[in-house]
């Protein structure tokens, strides 16, 4: 068997189990931070609510369809981008600059995970991009200035 039909064949099996976890597990955080914190911006929790709502359909979508091989890597990489365009958000409207580390953090889990370096890279350079889009337009005052 050539290596990348062993690569594709456990990201068929485990990209959607990542994706269904993740999804529910930002689904069930983006509510309790919601209940303890009614004060932070209603935007913030509704893209957590988005970003959580795209894993699970992406997830759900790769469990019930027979996708092309070559599409999971960048289907994956696509639901993670809304997963660090959410932690972005929180660093730029609910001013919690701690998103920056978690973006880190998505970064170094997506890479061993996404077992496919060009939808890596591209994924990392989005939120790279973002993340420097964020640092240049945030408003004086902001608490990480």
């Amino acid at each position: 068997m050539h290596r990348d039909e062993v690569r594709l064949g456990i990201a068929r099996l485990e990209y959607p189990r990542v994706l269904l976890w993740t999804g529910g597990l930002l689904l069930v955080l983006s509510l309790l931070t919601y209940l303890a914190q009614p004060e932070a911006p209603f935007s913030a929790h509704v893209i957590d609510a988005i970003a959580a709502a795209v894993l699970l359909a992406v997830g759900v979508v790769m469990t019930q369809t027979t996708l092309p091989g070559r599409l999971l890597p960048w289907l994956f990489a696509t639901a993670i981008a809304f997963l660090l365009a959410a932690l972005l958000y929180r660093v730029d409207i609910a001013q919690e600059p701690i998103g920056f580390v978690y973006v880190a953090i998505v970064l170094t889990a997506m890479g061993p995970t996404i077992l496919h370096w060009p939808a890596f890279i591209a994924v990392s350079g989005l939120a790279l991009a973002g993340a420097l889009f964020v640092v240049t337009t945030w408003a004086p005052g902001h608490p990480a200035e």
